[in-house]
């Protein structure tokens, strides 16, 4: 079955983009993901749905897997599978999760703020 390309409502960013994401962000939420993959679609959605109640002080944003210049962030981040968020705080180490969840879920990570309370300003480790 064909799905049409996933174009991710968050903005789409790519590895360079992410020293300024987490300097204006304590947490920054990165969904990775191709063009081509229908979960990746229905991850978007799950995250479009959360994302208005955290976005004054979380940054959402997209990452496509088929961008060679993100490959090296992808490795690092661990990111074996997807559809795949990686979750970077400021100088924490990022926290990946691989594959589909429930929004209930999604929302609870977000929520738990705890990869965000480092106190240190200052870029992601991940950024490549």
């Amino acid at each position: 079955m064909e799905h049409p390309a996933w174009r991710p409502r968050s903005p789409l960013v790519t590895v360079a983009d992410l020293d300024a994401l987490c300097a204006k962000f304590d947490l920054a939420v990165v969904h990775c993901g191709p063009a081509w993959n229908a979960y990746d679609y229905q991850m978007d959605t799950l995250l479009q749905d959360i994302r208005a109640e955290f976005e004054d002080r979380i940054g959402f944003y997209a990452m496509d897997l088929n961008d060679e210049r993100n490959w090296d962030f992808f490795r690092a981040a661990n990111v074996v599978n997807i559809p795949a968020l990686v979750c970077l705080a400021k100088l924490n180490r990022p926290e990946t999760l691989i594959g589909l969840r429930p929004k209930l879920e999604l929302r609870d990570l977000v929520e738990d703020d705890r990869v965000a309370r480092s106190g240190h300003s200052g870029s992601c480790r991940c950024s490549g």
